[in-house]
């Protein structure tokens, strides 16, 4: 929590002007990314931890990036996202579109946020707070899941591929349509998941059943 600060902090007002008036063009003229004051990070990223971005990003191919603990009040649509850091950030209210490989999304936010359309490859979930986020034909190949918070949200038709779910919640979420390739969801200790076209409180039984008919329906 005190780096997290210590990392807001350090961005005085004219800093996150000049910044952001870069990113803007950049996203427009799809040029290459701006110089952070800040330089890189231990790790060899472009350290713009604790930034606030505060204009939309598009069309853009963004590597090696170190974005922990920023903030953002736009969209970011389709973007490619590869190699970087997002661990922290706030996203909410945001649509995030095109791909991302290997990024570290830990503990990240993006309540109410969008996914749809996107994939998500590599990517580290774990902690993050998907609450009320919207996913429509996303797909999710090798991503950590572990202790995610999923409540109230929206995963309608996606793919989910040697993902890892343990400790996620998905309660009074609406997971309808999704493949699972490996590992599958514990939603026992979950309340009022909807996993067909009408929600339910699952029972262990009904939970059962209908682990065997979407098991059955992802075999087809």
């Amino acid at each position: 929590m005190r780096l997290a600060l210590e990392m807001k902090s350090r961005w005085d007002s004219s800093m996150l002007i000049k910044i952001n008036k870069a990113f803007e063009m950049t996203s427009k003229n799809k040029g290459d990314l701006p110089l952070s004051p800040f330089k890189e990070t231990e790790s060899g990223l472009l350290d713009f931890r604790g930034f606030q971005l505060s204009v939309p990003l598009n069309r853009l191919n963004i590597k090696g990036i170190d974005l922990s603990w920023a903030s953002c009040m736009w969209s970011m649509n389709n973007c490619i996202f590869e190699d970087s850091v997002l661990q922290g950030s706030v996203f909410d209210g945001c649509i995030l579109t095109k791909q991302f490989l290997r990024c570290n999304m830990a503990s990240i936010s993006i309540k109410n946020g969008g996914l749809s359309d996107s994939v998500f490859t590599e990517c580290d979930f774990s902690g993050a707070k998907l609450i009320s986020a919207m996913a429509r034909g996303a797909k999710f190949i090798r991503c950590n899941f572990q202790k995610t918070n999923l409540n109230k949200a929206v995963f309608d038709h996606c793919l989910f591929e040697d993902c890892s779910f343990k400790g996620a919640k998905f309660k009074s979420s609406s997971m309808i349509g999704n493949k699972y390739i490996g590992e599958f969801p514990d939603f026992h200790s979950s309340e009022y998941v909807m996993l067909t076209s009408r929600p339910v409180e699952l029972t262990p039984q009904e939970t059962e059943q209908l682990f065997i008919e979407m098991q059955e329906n992802n075999d087809d």
